[in-house]
């Protein structure tokens, strides 16, 4: 039975993207014609370029909401995403919210309206990022775009779930370690963060190869 499009569409998650262009077209003369376009550490621009890439935020913010909505319906795992379709949509929900700020804040530095201090922005930002997905992680099934995907997982639902589980309570940890990474030095600040996030991302990998281990030990 396939999934129609319209059981993950909704309505409210046009308002950011519709937002940042119409935000976009009414800053567009005043934007210099050159504009920061990556920031460093301590959310000081480090390169620049030209400001129609101004653009590439609206974008994203449009294409993230059409590609997992149109992922449940070409997904071979398709069925499991109404298993999970609540925390589905705040997975996107989360993500939109992240990428809007990112945008205002860039938007900020470029006409000097300061919304936070640069230096607090990606540990903050990463942060909250990081708790709210890990509070919805062991609720996600299994699927080919969202998660923590590994190859031992994909055809062991049991191996799935508890790997879901042990990667929320790693994205819960880190969430609150990123935060406390407002504290440290700046000069180490970069390092700390890269860590934490490969933390994230390696530690349920390696769960997930014991559990398969461990079964097949078990065979």
């Amino acid at each position: 039975m396939g999934i129609e499009l319209k059981a993950f569409f909704n309505w409210k998650l046009l308002i950011l993207p519709v937002l940042a262009v119409v935000i976009t077209l009414i800053v567009w003369p005043a934007l210099p014609e050159i504009i920061p376009t990556h920031f460093d550490v301590q959310g000081l621009a480090d390169d620049t370029g030209p400001k129609i890439m101004i653009w590439i935020f609206p974008a994203m913010l449009f294409l993230l909401p059409a590609l997992m909505m149109i992922s449940p319906m070409i997904d071979p795992r398709r069925r499991n995403y109404e298993k999970f379709k609540k925390s589905y949509g705040v997975i996107l929900g989360v993500t939109e919210v992240f990428l809007f700020l990112m945008y205002g804040w860039i938007l900020g530095q470029i006409f000097g309206v300061a919304f936070i201090n640069g230096e607090y922005l990606l540990p903050v930002m990463t942060g909250l990022m990081f708790l709210a997905l890990g509070n919805v992680m062991p609720k996600i099934r299994q699927n080919y775009l969202v998660g923590v995907k590994t190859i031992w997982s994909f055809d062991d639902p049991d191996n799935w779930n508890k790997t879901q589980r042990f990667g929320g309570y790693c994205f819960c940890v880190v969430g609150v370690l990123l935060l406390l990474s407002c504290f440290a030095p700046l000069a180490w600040r970069t390092a700390v963060i890269l860590i934490l996030i490969f933390t994230a991302a390696l530690l349920p990998m390696g769960y997930s190869w014991l559990l398969f281990r461990k079964k097949e030990k078990e065979k």
